[in-house]
């Protein structure tokens, strides 16, 4: 289909937009499989006997978004708790903006530079710890990424209202997923259970992502502690 190119693949009646999202999600879990029991939907490693789980995080390559922070916190967990090795991968898409200001550019080497220092450190030839783009998704691509997530991440280090929580939250119609949340967002008043953290501290978004980790890792998932219409709403 990649050779005969998109047009091609929709007149065999083939939804390019949704094998794309397929093929994006087995790239970033490493040639893995959608498997379904009982409704609940993960993905099992085919190399290795691990599960992996896939974090993700969508925002604007902005200093107001708390990237350098959430990647940092992202390797405290990675190096004080070596069982999550493996086990988890980090998708982080942050499109550029705003790049004729310098500060945006130092922003952007900046997330290069702990991207790259995390992968060398961690990754094996069959795991990619942290999967870092500058571009954006369409909504469909997207969209899949937050259905097949088990946690989404929003940690801006002040915000409005947010949007990008509540996309999550509603993406999660199968009553699956956790959302970690900064505290210093709109959505954080609403949206009380989620796992909320403060963003200016490494050691709590790490425990807010390893609180998230431990009940998805070890299957309890429980619909009460992450729903994600009304349980994820404040009454």
């Amino acid at each position: 289909i990649a050779v005969a190119g998109d047009d091609a693949a929709k007149s065999l009646g083939v939804n390019v937009d949704l094998l794309r999202v397929g093929l994006i999600v087995l790239s970033v879990l490493l040639a893995s499989v959608v498997v379904s029991t009982c409704g609940v939907i993960g993905f099992v490693g085919l190399v290795g006997p691990h599960i992996a789980r896939l974090i993700i995080g969508a925002d604007r390559l902005d200093y107001s978004k708390g990237l350098t922070q959430r990647f940092q916190a992202y390797a405290e967990l990675l190096a004080g708790h070596p069982e999550y090795r493996e086990k988890v991968s980090f998708l982080q898409v942050a499109p550029r903006s705003r790049e004729e200001v310098s500060e945006y550019r130092d922003l952007k080497k900046t997330l290069d530079r702990l991207a790259g220092r995390i992968n060398g450190k961690y990754a094996q030839f069959d795991w990619v710890p942290l999967r870092y783009m500058t571009h954006g998704l369409t909504r469909k691509v997207l969209a899949g990424f937050f259905r097949h997530s088990a946690i989404g991440l929003v940690t801006p280090l002040r915000d409005g209202m947010n949007l990008v929580a509540k996309e999550y939250v509603a993406c999660r119609s199968d009553l699956g997923g956790a959302l970690v949340l900064s505290e210093f967002t709109g959505a954080a008043a609403e949206l009380r259970r989620a796992y909320q953290c403060n963003p200016h501290d490494l050691e709590d978004v790490k425990d807010a992502i390893e609180a998230a980790l431990n009940q998805t890792l070890v299957g309890k998932r429980d619909v009460n502690d992450f729903g994600v219409h009304a349980d994820y709403v404040a009454e």
